[in-house]
């Protein structure tokens, strides 16, 4: 009689884990609609349950929405970058969710510079029609031998493409070497086309000062392009993107 009685203890506790489960991934399912739906409130509940029946262990799903939604929730803690990071060392380069986390930092590290701009910069704002995001505008600005792309989407991936081609080609990782860091490390740059199509205000931020005059100097490798334009006018653009590489121990 006490073997069936653990035996059936064991098998009810079994179908209880198994239900858990089935409820974190429902949870997960509903945090990711909410996201989608931009009701970033909602998300927060749904991934903090999803979390809470798989026994507080993170999935690298889990992981994955709950960064997403603090990129909208809470940009300003350290531990969102924390978070990111993390998974860009679990994701592969062709991994879309790897793609989708550096879009988050580029996004979060724009936000970081139009608040470090000076009050006479911050004037010119969206609603002012003279700086503007690369994400929003009608037209951006043409990097050289970009010219031949018919649309805003086709200017804007080849001059993302061109600047990347660019950065890959004159950063010195070495450097990270010779300061003593090892691991993953993201080094930002943010700047500012201008009406003339030339780049200004360039800024950096990486683990350390080197890394950051490496970041302008590259920065300041980009060439002059035609100017990004809104409503026909030409508008200041702001642009951010990511350099992200790994120093082997």
């Amino acid at each position: 009689m006490k073997r069936i009685l653990q035996l059936s203890i064991f098998l009810i506790t079994l179908y209880s884990a198994a239900q858990q489960s089935e409820l974190a991934t429902a949870f997960l399912n509903q945090a990711n609609l909410a996201l989608e739906q931009r009701d970033y409130d909602k998300a927060h509940f749904f991934i903090k349950e999803s979390i809470a029946y798989n026994d507080n262990v993170l999935t690298d799903d889990m992981q994955y929405t709950q960064t997403l939604i603090a990129f909208e929730k809470s940009p300003d803690n350290p531990e969102t970058v924390g978070f990111a990071k993390n998974l860009l060392e679990k994701f592969t380069k062709d991994d879309p969710r790897r793609k989708k986390i550096v879009e988050g930092l580029v996004n979060l590290e724009l936000r970081k510079y139009e608040a470090s701009l000076s009050p006479t910069q911050q004037k010119t704002t969206v609603d002012s029609g003279k700086t503007i995001p690369v994400s929003i505008i009608e037209t951006v600005p043409i990097y050289p031998g970009c010219e031949g792309e018919t649309n805003n989407t086709g200017r804007k991936n080849c001059l993302s493409e061109k600047i990347n081609a660019l950065i890959q080609q004159n950063f010195t990782t070495e450097i990270a070497n010779d300061v003593g860091l090892s691991g993953i490390h993201i080094v930002y740059i943010s700047f500012k086309i201008n009406k003339k199509g030339v780049l200004e205000n360039i800024g950096a931020r990486a683990p350390h000062p080197r890394l950051e005059q490496e970041g302008v100097r590259v920065a300041n490798l980009i060439p002059k392009m035609v100017p990004g334009t809104q409503r026909g006018q030409p508008v200041g653009v702001l642009y951010s993107l990511p350099i992200t590489f790994k120093v082997e121990d």
